[in-house]
């Protein structure tokens, strides 16, 4: 159990960093990654990977989407654009800040298809 006071020190660091509450995504099952691309700033984080599989985009983006809402993050918009599908979320601290973030999904263009697959976490909204 947390005591009180630890949390009531975490309810006041202004530093909080969104990213902290991203999860540690698995590979989807039976596809190869070929590529992964992170990157962090002080308000956020992008992961990028093409993932290769001749699995459907739906099946690949629900397999990311299930891990994102059980670690706690809420969908919020689902927008399809053409090959582009884009799903933002959102995830409160404990002060109550809202975390934005999207999940990003399109067909890859290169030798051996598959999907571009995107992860961000943008930082929190302000108050």
């Amino acid at each position: 159990m947390v005591p009180a006071q630890v949390i009531a020190s975490f309810k006041k660091a202004p530093t909080s960093i969104p990213r902290s509450s991203l999860p540690l995504l698995k590979v989807f099952p039976g596809a190869t990654i070929k590529g992964t691309y992170p990157a962090t700033s002080p308000s956020g984080a992008m992961s990028s990977a093409h993932v290769q599989t001749a699995r459907s985009a739906n099946e690949v983006l629900g397999f990311y989407s299930a891990q994102l809402k059980a670690a706690g993050w809420r969908a919020r918009t689902d927008t399809t654009d053409g090959p582009l599908r884009v799903v933002t979320y959102s995830l409160k601290d404990l002060n109550g800040r809202e975390a934005l973030g999207t999940l990003g999904i399109r067909p890859w263009e290169g030798a051996g298809g598959g999907y571009v697959l995107t992860v961000t976490v943008q930082g929190f909204k302000p108050w």
